[in-house]
């Protein structure tokens, strides 16, 4: 396929999905991005692409990129959310039997919610992996006692950062994209992620819990104070 330098542009931005955000704060360098995109314009349109002409592609570009980034407003529901910090948490992965699974079900029947225990269990066709307090794991390895080897890894001080979000955020896209960016900013890793109806949990090392919980808590109060001022205007 023969590209135009709008094309290719055109194409390049539409996979460069984290600019979205800045691109509608208008705090994109144009200049400075037209020359890191010049080598991958230039690979599609099989010839050499001048500055000039890349950022005047870019700036066509722009409106088309911004709408794909649109959908209901993710900050005004982002501002109805609620956000949790649990520590003191373990993350054990195993082989999956039949056997095993039957085990995890009877160790589930022992957990008192009411008293703020939790375990989280996730599997598949040949893994479990298994969320829950560190003071379990003598439990859960006492399971696999006469099968050592089906232990795969356990992952110790780990923290469950959990958002309480409206329903309507399942049929919104970029809210989980908005979340993760978080953690990326601050260098941090998400050891594990995963949802319920009305609820996100994202699990990462202890120690780096609370820079990411003041972020995201910044956050959703700033996203408060949006909805209020575009409610007064």
């Amino acid at each position: 396929m023969n590209y135009s330098v709008s094309d290719a542009v055109s194409e390049v931005l539409s996979e460069m999905y984290f600019l979205q955000q800045p691109f509608k704060l208008g705090i994109v360098n144009y200049s400075a991005l037209a020359r890191v995109i010049k080598p991958l314009v230039e690979q599609k349109t099989g010839e050499e692409a001048g500055l000039d002409a890349i950022i005047m592609a870019i700036r066509r570009n722009i409106e088309l990129l911004v709408k794909q980034g649109e959908s209901k407003d993710v900050y005004s529901l982002l501002g109805e959310c609620t956000l949790s910090l649990r520590t003191g948490m373990v993350c054990v992965h195993f082989k999956r039997s039949n056997e095993l699974y039957q085990k995890v079900v009877e160790f589930e029947h022992t957990i008192n919610w009411l008293s703020g225990e939790r375990i989280y269990v996730n599997q598949r066709t040949d893994e479990i992996s298994i969320m829950t307090l560190s003071r379990f794991i003598p439990k859960l390895l006492e399971m696999i006692k006469n099968d050592p080897s089906q232990l795969l890894a356990k992952q110790e001080s780990m923290a469950m950062l959990t958002i309480r979000f409206p329903p309507s955020v399942l049929d919104t896209h970029g809210f989980l994209h908005l979340l993760t960016s978080q953690f990326e900013a601050l260098g941090i890793n998400i050891n594990a992620v995963f949802s319920s109806y009305s609820r996100l949990s994202f699990v990462c090392n202890e120690a780096d819990a609370p820079a990411v919980y003041d972020r995201i808590a910044k956050l959703i109060r700033d996203s408060k104070k949006m909805v209020e001022m575009k409610a007064v205007e």
